[in-house]
């Protein structure tokens, strides 16, 4: 029966490989949970890549940025942004979104910095690379397909799920047999 190991990055990918092929092991896909949405979404979609992100934000930064232009020269801005846009979007926070809602003029005003950066980097990623929110949308629009594409789904190697992938997996929890496999703690409450 086909079955799915879902693992938490890339190491972790290569080693579940070499086991599988040490141990003659056949019809198992293995995917980080960012590639398990990508392959649900469909198409030619994929996670952003990291490198495209930080390309991306060394080319946004050359513009007017508003709060951030006092500190966008600075040695290692570049891959601060980079790391806060990551972290922000695996969060599933929606940078406009908490703009808007903020109530601290201060942290508006950042924050709309930060909304400007995003916007510019999204405008120079490639058109197949989506955030973690845009994909688990797309995934979920096609989780009808999941159980088709993945067989058995089991996680391994994780405690915790950032939060942008919940939905996504309590949608498969109903569509596919899903096991967590972690050593130190049991299982989320939120699953």
């Amino acid at each position: 029966m086909l079955s799915t190991i879902v693992v938490p990055n890339r190491n972790a990918w290569r080693h579940c490989r070499a086991q599988a092929a040490l141990g003659g092991t056949q019809g198992v896909k293995l995917f980080t949970i960012a590639q398990l949405a990508a392959r649900l979404a469909g198409g030619f979609l994929q996670p952003v890549d990291g490198d495209h992100l930080a390309a991306a934000v060394a080319e946004a930064i050359k513009l007017p940025l508003g709060e951030l232009d006092a500190i966008k020269a600075l040695p290692g801005f570049q891959r601060a942004a980079a790391s806060s846009l990551s972290n922000a979007w695996s969060a599933g926070l929606r940078l406009a979104d908490e703009t808007a809602s903020a109530r601290d003029q201060a942290a508006r005003t950042r924050l709309k910095a930060m909304t400007c950066l995003e916007q510019e980097v999204l405008a120079r990623l490639p058109k197949s690379e989506l955030r973690p929110h845009d994909l688990v949308t797309a995934a979920l629009s096609r989780i009808g397909y999941a159980k088709s594409l993945f067989g058995r789904i089991a996680i391994h190697g994780r405690t915790e799920m950032s939060p942008v992938w919940r939905p996504l997996l309590t949608a498969l929890a109903i569509e596919t047999e899903v096991t967590w496999v972690a050593d130190a703690r049991r299982v989320p409450p939120w699953l």
